[in-house]
């Protein structure tokens, strides 16, 4: 029987270490922040993922992770979800 042996799995390398895989749209970040969304736009679920936003000028998906409050601006009609989400950057 041999010794030291490590199993395999499919984050681990021949060395033993752990490591990522790359995900194809890019690393997640997570950000607390208001997110203003249109009075007649739809609001995703919270842990569903929705890929029409923009973040630091990059189109990206966002997941909803946390509500924490809501707030209305009347002048410009948004309503204000302050949250915790997910997002992709690269």
């Amino acid at each position: 029987m041999a010794e030291n042996v490590i199993e395999k799995s499919a984050n681990i390398n021949e060395d033993g270490c752990f490591y990522f895989r790359m995900d194809e749209n890019g690393c997640i970040r997570n950000l607390d922040q208001n997110i203003p969304f249109n009075l007649y736009s739809n609001i995703s679920p919270v842990g569903m993922w929705r890929d029409v936003w923009t973040i630091y000028n990059q189109d990206t998906k966002i997941r909803i992770n946390t509500i924490y409050a809501l707030s209305w601006n009347e002048r410009k009609v948004l309503l204000y979800i302050k949250c915790n989400f997910d997002y992709f950057i690269n």
